[in-house]
């Protein structure tokens, strides 16, 4: 059976009874709620230092979280054509659009229409204050990996995470690819090694994992990294550190994650 949250108001009311040491019965009592509703509410709460607006903050969230996106089309459609025309950004639109209307629609959305779906699309390229030359194309590009070796021929997870010396590697691309971070996360210890590197060039991500790991090589038994071009000379740093190399499947980055 559904029953009405507890107010802002009445969450501060508890608090301030709490501090002033009034007992759970006293305290449903004074708000006309069930002794059982105050109990939830404090222990919901009880990790937050029982701070009400906290409380109150993840209620919106959860209540936002269960709206459904709104389609791109009709009158929202309109109203997006007519910002963009007085110069708005997606994401100016996108924010505009929550905050006046509490209509939910990410700016990828808006992007996406105007570079796929715009039948006029240039118009309204015209009306972004910036075009990216190279949007929606890889960086990375199409990438060969010579004699790459898929996660799936990798020993099962659950027997990796029981032994050190497992890592999952990847790289944090920084502005226009220029340069990036290397990380590599041991799947047990959860211990990471970050290593700056130029780029997306292959030679240097070698370098910095032979460095990283030369000096403990024995312990390494496998990394496992995405398909970018920068994991190319795999097999090199692979033998240098007697490591086996595993690749996640393509457009399947999410594999080479380690939970903390």
């Amino acid at each position: 059976m559904a029953y009405p949250h507890l107010t802002e108001r009445e969450r501060y009311h508890i608090e301030i009874y709490l501090n002033k040491h009034f007992s759970l019965r006293k305290i449903a009592i004074a708000l006309g709620r069930s002794v059982s509703t105050v109990t939830r509410e404090i222990a919901r709460c009880e990790m937050a230092g029982f701070e009400c607006y906290i409380a109150d903050y993840k209620d919106k969230i959860e209540e936002v979280s269960k709206r459904e996106a709104y389609k791109l089309k009709g009158k929202l459609l309109r109203t997006v054509k007519y910002l963009l025309k007085k110069k708005f950004s997606p994401e100016q639109i996108s924010g505009w659009l929550w905050v006046k209307k509490g209509i939910k629609i990410s700016h990828q959305a808006i992007y996406n229409w105007i570079y796929h779906k715009a039948e006029d699309k240039e118009i309204y390229k015209k009306e972004l204050r910036f075009v990216s030359r190279n949007r929606h194309k890889n960086k990375r590009g199409k990438v060969h990996i010579p004699e790459r070796v898929g996660i799936e021929k990798r020993e099962d997870k659950a027997k990796l995470v029981q032994q050190i010396g497992n890592f999952e590697c990847d790289t944090i691309l920084g502005k226009c690819n220029k340069s990036a971070v290397l990380t590599m996360v041991d799947m047990l210890s959860k211990f990471v090694f970050i290593r700056k590197v130029d780029g997306i060039k292959a030679k240097s991500t070698e370098e910095a994992i032979i460095s990283c790991f030369k000096g403990m090589k024995k312990h390494i038994r496998t990394l496992t990294m995405d398909n970018g071009r920068e994991f190319c000379n795999h097999k090199t740093f692979g033998k240098v550190l007697s490591a086996k190399t595993y690749f996640t499947n393509p457009h399947s980055p999410w594999e080479n994650k380690v939970y903390f």
